[in-house]
């Protein structure tokens, strides 16, 4: 049996989480992506709009440990199955499943990793190709697009999830993932 210090749950996540950080820095992402994703930054801030960054690359060892944490919290993955982490010692099995589950449920909530959707191995983000963003601002947003061009937007709501802006981030190479609240990528996905 592992030592207590290595098993999953809340005291495994507060004492460990902080050696895989993620960044909020523009400047860790990929060279191609970070260009497009400032210029529509300037391009959103010179139009009065609010831009708070929440994360940028993140640490590939980290969405592991949040992948595997959210697949035994909802049944998924048996905390037996779960493969061994490069750069994390962790242990998944308790020595029963009860108890497996409820300390992965206490690392994937809102005390933890606090995770809404499935993480992926492969994220856009693990890859410095996405970004998350809370935007907003306040009656109509008069933006320029990539090629300098106004567009006036007037709709509904006045926050990143307006799809007239969804068609401005484009025209910068900065898709948004519709589904994802603050989620914006090279790609959408």
């Amino acid at each position: 049996m592992a030592d207590d210090k290595d098993l999953s749950g809340l005291e495994w996540f507060r004492s460990n989480q902080s050696k895989y950080p993620n960044s909020d820095s523009v400047g860790d992402l990929d060279a191609s992506f970070k260009s497009k994703v400032a210029d529509f930054i300037s391009a959103l801030e010179a139009a009065g709009a609010k831009v708070k960054i929440s994360a940028t690359r993140r640490n590939a060892t980290r969405a592991a440990l949040m992948h595997w944490s959210f697949k035994v919290a909802n049944g998924k993955t048996k905390p037996k199955d779960v493969p061994k982490i490069k750069g994390a010692t962790i242990k998944w099995d308790h020595g029963d499943d009860k108890t497996s589950v409820a300390a992965a449920k206490d690392m994937a909530g809102k005390s933890g990793f606090d995770i809404a959707f499935q993480p992926s191995l492969t994220s856009r983000h693990i890859q410095g190709k996405a970004i998350d963003m809370t935007i907003s601002w306040t009656k109509s947003l008069v933006i320029k697009t990539k090629k300098g061009e106004e567009v006036t937007i007037t709709s509904s709501p006045t926050s990143g999830m307006n799809k007239d802006l969804h068609k401005v981030g484009a025209t910068f190479g900065v898709m948004k993932l519709a589904s994802d609240p603050p989620h914006w990528s090279t790609d959408g996905k």
